[in-house]
């Protein structure tokens, strides 16, 4: 132990302890992982003693104090785990409350927004982020590697999922605010509003690990204990036991300039519900919004050939005001048309893929050099159709027809493209693709529907460049206005 005056602070010797321990290992031959090891773990030390400074220095501990205005009594004093970004720290804690029936809170983690009672802001932070882009395990290695946080995977997960349990709460009133700080591209122009459903693992009822047998549903986790869980979902009601697989969807607001130069996306996704009603009114939210601030952008509304996801966009044209709505597009995407129209060439070529694959591409340029482009593609099928007694062939052909007259009136790609619109739902698939392809169909991979939300919400937070501003929101819901009294 270095000798140490009496001015001298915990946290200052224990930096100068440091600095004596890492030149005692420097010299030729030193070995840098080893030394970067003492380092990084006397940095955290050093880290836990300032924050306990810092914890202290805050400290409450009086007679009454007033909480956003409301007069709360001292009701006991003890000892608790605060985790950090440098590891756990035991801190001195006092609980208030304004009555016998409203459960305590300790006016010290009200005032420096402590996060469930054992996180600081940072901690809880960069748990949710992590979470969003990596399984638990993958998150409880690279913690390990960095140092500091040392607490249990199941832990790690557990804290963004009760974060996001609060969210949903209070889900409209956050996401109205994160949407007041965000901002549209300067140069946007162009608005394409998209919708897309894809399929999720999830966990079925009396789903247990594999290799044991069921015992039923079991006791819901604690975050949904301690706060109502989300809405029921397809999983609830399927009579599935083990994994299945269900339908979330997904959605984007994407802008282009008046090039059609892509600028960002903002990305929504939800776990399986009814109808897409959810995601459905925060896309709604969230257009509503854009086209508020922008009423000169041009609107363009893109799905596949799905009637519920065209039944939501309508209702979102429906809501724009008038000239907008009126100038509004809809366009079916043009990637899904053209594996429609494979499919038919295919069937007529077989197997000349090569000419399958030059008849496709010649009505998609069809498509896009005529006004009329899809009556064109259709009367070549119907021509091919009347050449042909094949099943096969028939079949193909006339499932195509049937995509192009259903779709007839939101395939004008000419004028789209003479005005520099997107043809295809680039963005919302591959919203579907980030947000839940890569990130959670993983083997073996199944989700609870919080679980799965969770990740969807703070990892679409993530893919838009809102997670910052989507922490800020949520964090300040943990702190409050507190005055303390006199002793």
């Amino acid at each position: 132990m270095v000798e140490t005056s009496n001015s001298e602070s915990a946290a200052e010797t224990s930096f100068r302890e440091l600095c004596i321990r890492a030149r005692a290992e420097m010299g030729i031959g030193v070995e840098l992982t080893k030394l970067e090891g003492l380092i990084r773990a006397g940095l955290d030390e050093l880290g836990r003693v300032l924050m306990r400074e810092a914890y202290a220095a805050a400290d409450i501990d009086t007679p009454t104090v007033r909480i956003n205005g409301v007069l709360h009594s001292r009701v006991r004093r003890y000892t608790a785990a605060l985790h950090t970004t440098f590891g756990e720290i035991e801190v001195p804690k006092t609980s208030y409350q304004p009555d016998r029936k409203t459960h305590p809170v300790v006016a010290t983690d009200k005032a420096l927004g402590i996060v469930e009672e054992h996180y600081t802001p940072k901690c809880a932070k960069i748990l949710c982020l992590l979470t969003a882009l990596a399984v638990r395990e993958d998150v409880a290695k690279i913690v390990g590697e960095f140092g500091g946080m040392s607490m249990g995977s199941a832990t790690m997960y557990r804290v963004p999922q009760t974060v996001v349990a609060r969210y949903e709460l209070a889900r409209d009133l956050v996401e109205h605010e994160v949407r007041a700080r965000s901002e549209v591209p300067p140069a946007a122009a162009i608005l394409q509003v998209g919708i897309d459903g894809v399929m999720v693992p999830q966990e079925g009822q009396h789903c247990d690990p594999r290799g044991r047998a069921p015992k039923g549903d079991p006791e819901p986790p604690r975050h949904e204990r301690k706060l109502p869980a989300l809405p029921a979902s397809p999983r609830d009601g399927d009579g599935i036991e083990g994994v299945a697989w269900h339908e979330a969807s997904v959605a984007t607001v994407a802008f282009y300039d008046v090039q059609g130069k892509h600028l960002s996306t903002t990305y929504l996704g939800r776990m399986p519900h009814e109808h897409m009603a959810l995601l459905a009114g925060l896309l709604l939210d969230e257009v509503i919004d854009v086209v508020g601030r922008c009423p000169d952008l041009r609107v363009v509304l893109a799905s596949d050939g799905a009637a519920g996801q065209w039944s939501i966009l309508g209702d979102i044209r429906a809501r724009l005001p008038p000239k907008m709505q009126a100038e509004a597009v809809e366009l079916v995407d043009l990637f899904h048309v053209a594996e429609h129209l494979q499919i038919a060439a295919a069937a007529i070529c077989a197997p000349d893929d090569a000419a399958a694959r030059v008849m496709r591409v010649g009505w998609i340029e069809t498509l896009k050099a005529f006004d009329d482009g899809a009556e064109r593609v259709r009367q070549s099928l119907r021509h091919r159709l009347r050449l042909t007694n094949r099943q096969t062939e028939v079949k193909a052909i006339e499932q195509a027809l049937s995509y192009l007259k259903n779709h007839r009136t939101r395939m004008g790609y000419h004028a789209a493209e003479q005005a520099n619109l997107p043809l295809a739902t680039g963005p919302t698939e591959a919203a579907a693709k980030s947000l839940v392809g890569v990130r959670m169909k993983r083997s073996g991979a199944r989700y609870s529907q919080h679980g799965g939300q969770t990740i969807l919400t703070l990892l679409a937070a993530h893919k838009s460049g809102r997670f910052d501003t989507l922490w800020h929101v949520l964090a300040e819901r943990y702190a409050a206005n507190v005055v303390r009294s006199a002793a």
